[in-house]
């Protein structure tokens, strides 16, 4: 956080008051982020096959387009308390936007 002056905000210190030298201001950074990205998707076991396709030809086409891996979880393994199939992806940041974005794309489809 960054005041509008330019100098570090003191919201919720002690004797402040929550007031620093000027209004509060969110500033934004890009961040570079090297090497792998991961997404943990969780997806309903009777609607996990609809990602996979037949023969796990939607699967293949997602990671083709996307340039990311993808596994779902074998038939009876579920996230623990659920009957959810676990959905790993990994890739590029961009990558995994897109394949994300097309899962959950397809499984709004159905």
């Amino acid at each position: 956080w960054q005041d509008a002056a330019g100098g570090g905000g003191t919201a919720g210190a002690k004797g402040g008051g929550g007031v620093g030298h000027g209004a509060a201001v969110r500033t934004h950074r890009a961040v570079q982020i090297d090497g792998p990205n991961f997404c943990k998707l969780l997806v309903p076991n009777h609607l996990a096959g609809a990602i996979i396709g037949k023969e796990g030809t939607m699967i293949g086409e997602i990671e083709l387009i996307t340039k990311c891996q993808m596994q779902i979880s074998a038939t009876d393994r579920f996230f623990p308390g659920t009957t959810d199939r676990i959905c790993i992806m990994g890739g590029s940041l961009e990558g995994l936007m897109n394949g994300v974005s097309r899962v959950l794309a397809r499984l709004h489809s159905i």
